[in-house]
């Protein structure tokens, strides 16, 4: 047995902030190992990568969750009292009630929602000379799961209720007025909720039985009773902020196509989805979103010689995971066809983490992601058109979340005539559960 190598560095918390989504990988590979330990913000940090560094991560027994996120990503991105921070018989009592959301029937009428949201946009983008992609996709994803979830949007809501979504994704993790603006936007959003819970559950609106409003707001837990509202609004919009979030899944999305226009002629041509599963996945592979997962140790143990002391930090590298050559083959090439072969989902192609979907911490809208992803994927490829003026292109990988710095902008949109829809409750969605 022997001590995890420490980085060298007494607080590597600038070192993060320059190498950004890159942090882990560049220290691993200066160290010459796949685990070191560090400082992030004073705190003892083990950070991972490598083979069996998921495994070991996703081990419930070893790993917990509870006091392990930073606050700010708590009381921003997640909320006080969220899933994500939970272990255990809680844990695993929050988890179901989040998946019995996520059936195959349940995300085909997301999917149709969603088209018809396309739609509705395409007729106004048709007017004007310049569509950013990512908030003009977040109005559309914010919309279409609001009306799946059975959550009214008043008039004149949809467009603030979707910034403030938006901006809480965007500024968790940022620094200074991005941040301050996420904060906001998570009090508001918190309140806006709370409203609909404490509606249903005063019977002054009565939402569809299998609804996300009506689940959440009637679930009961461990102790067999209804939810704090605040926690039951903090779940509401993890149903709800996760679906607007696919958004910048989009837009990197249509930057691909824009970038590498060979694999997009695939999905122009493909009839049946597939295709455009596989580019969303590649996706989801090449362009940066989480850049890591974090837990922390519950106990004392040892793995793979190495000695883990108790109630440490622990970092997981996502992003370098998905650019590993030990486990991609030319990891900087954007190739839709590495997924045509089986792929672990489990430990290895874990963007929204890894695990068991309904005992451990693996994100439960991974199915819905990959689904919706693709189903606007084929949508910008076949059923529009459009032009890509020039513009910044360029992906900071020590932005968090990264972005291009235009947002991606596209022109002239205008409708085929020639595209033929498929049925949400089957082309695509037959090709989920390889998971």
């Amino acid at each position: 047995m022997s001590e995890i190598t420490c980085n060298g560095r007494a607080e590597s918390t600038l070192a993060f902030l320059k190498h950004g989504y890159d942090f882990i990988r560049h220290e691993a590979d200066r160290l010459g190992v796949d685990v070191f330990q560090t400082r992030l913000k004073l705190r003892q940090t083990i950070c991972l990568r490598g083979p069996g560094a998921a495994e070991l991560f996703y081990d419930n027994d070893r790993i917990q969750r509870r006091g392990a996120c930073p606050m700010r990503i708590v009381k921003t991105l997640f909320g006080v009292g969220g899933v994500q921070t939970l272990d255990d018989e809680a844990h695993l009592d929050r988890k179901a009630m989040l998946m019995s959301l996520f059936t195959d029937a349940r995300i085909g009428e997301l999917i149709e929602h969603v088209r018809c949201e396309l739609k509705d946009a395409a007729d106004r983008w048709e007017s004007e000379p310049q569509i950013v992609v990512l908030p003009a996709m977040q109005r559309v994803m914010c919309r279409a799961a609001c009306q799946w979830a059975s959550v009214p949007l008043e008039e004149g809501d949809a467009d603030q209720v979707a910034k403030e979504l938006a901006a809480i994704i965007d500024g968790c993790g940022g620094i200074g007025p991005r941040y301050v603006r996420a904060r906001l936007a998570r009090r508001r959003s918190n309140r806006w909720a709370e409203k609909w819970i404490g509606r249903v559950r005063r019977g002054e609106y009565l939402p569809s039985e299998y609804s996300a409003l009506m689940v959440i707001a009637t679930h009961r837990g461990i102790d067999g009773e209804l939810l704090p509202c605040r926690h039951a609004a903090v779940e509401l919009l993890n149903v709800l902020r996760p679906s607007v979030a696919i958004a910048r899944w989009v837009m990197f999305a249509v930057l691909a196509m824009h970038a590498f226009p060979e694999a997009a002629e695939a999905v122009k041509r493909s009839v049946d989805g597939a295709e455009a599963d596989h580019f969303g996945e590649e996706v989801r592979r090449y362009y940066p979103f989480f850049p890591a997962v974090v837990g922390k140790t519950r106990r004392e143990f040892t793995w793979d010689g190495l000695e883990f002391p108790a109630k440490t930090r622990v970092l997981l590298d996502l992003w370098g995971r998905n650019r590993d050559p030990r486990f991609w083959g030319q990891p900087g090439q954007f190739n839709p066809s590495r997924f045509h072969r089986p792929v672990d989902r489990k430990f290895l192609f874990i963007p929204q983490g890894g695990g068991d979907f309904h005992t451990g911490h693996r994100c439960a809208g991974e199915v819905l992601t990959r689904r919706v992803l693709a189903e606007c994927i084929r949508w910008f490829a076949q059923a529009i058109r459009y032009d890509v003026p020039e513009q910044n292109l360029e992906v900071a990988i020590n932005r968090f979340p990264a972005e291009p710095e235009s947002r991606m902008v596209i022109a002239n949109v205008r409708a085929n005539e020639t595209f033929v829809e498929s049925d949400p409750h089957s082309a695509i969605g037959s090709l989920v559960f390889d998971l």
